[in-house]
C-alpha cells in the first residue's frame, strides 16, 4: 500500500468526518467514468434493431447509397476487427455519427452503445494505490499505528 497517496488524498475535505470503514468504502467504489472500452461484434450487433442491421448492409453494399462509407468503416470494425470503439473521436466513432446523421441506424440505438461501453473506477484505481481496507485507512491517518516487520538474515 502507497501510505503517502492514501494519507494524502485522506487529507481531502470528502473524507473529513469519514470514519476508516466510510472512507475505505468511498476509496473503493466504482463511481468514476473511466475511459471506454471496446465493444465486441456481438454487442454491437445485438444493440441495433434488424431494420438498422439491414440498412447499414445496405448501405455498405451500394455506393450511391447515403452513409456508404461510413457503414463500409463500421462494418470492417465489426467484422475485421470484431469490435466497435464508440470513444468520441475515433474513426468509428465518426462513421456511427455519420450513420446516424444518414438515418442508417438511430440516435437512441449509438446511445445503447455508448452506455454498454462505459466503464467505471474507483478513487483508489485512480490513485494507483490498492484497494485500501479500514485498517489501511487507519495507518494511514496515524490512528493505528504501522506494523513493520523486518527480516533477518542467519
Amino acid at each position: 500500500m502507497d501510505y503517502a497517496k492514501l494519507k494524502a488524498e485522506l487529507a481531502l475535505p470528502a473524507y473529513a468526518t469519514a470514519k476508516g470503514d466510510d472512507a475505505a468504502a468511498m476509496l473503493n467504489a466504482r463511481t468514476l467514468a473511466g475511459p471506454p472500452r471496446m465493444l465486441t461484434n456481438k454487442e454491437y450487433l445485438n444493440a441495433l434493431s434488424q431494420g438498422s442491421i439491414a440498412k447499414a448492409e445496405e448501405a455498405a453494399q451500394d455506393k450511391t447509397a447515403k452513409g456508404y462509407e461510413a457503414a463500409v468503416t463500421v462494418g470492417e470494425y465489426v467484422y475485421a476487427v470484431g469490435s466497435v470503439d464508440v470513444t468520441a473521436g475515433s474513426p468509428c466513432r465518426a462513421a456511427l455519427d455519420v450513420m446516424v446523421a444518414q438515418g442508417v441506424i438511430t440516435q437512441a440505438e449509438l446511445g445503447a452503445l455508448i452506455a454498454q461501453a462505459a466503464t467505471f473506477l474507483t478513487r483508489a484505481e485512480q490513485l494507483g494505490i490498492q484497494p485500501p481496507t479500514p485498517t489501511d485507512v487507519g495507518m494511514a491517518r496515524g490512528t493505528i499505528p504501522m506494523v513493520q516487520t523486518e527480516v533477518t538474515r542467519g
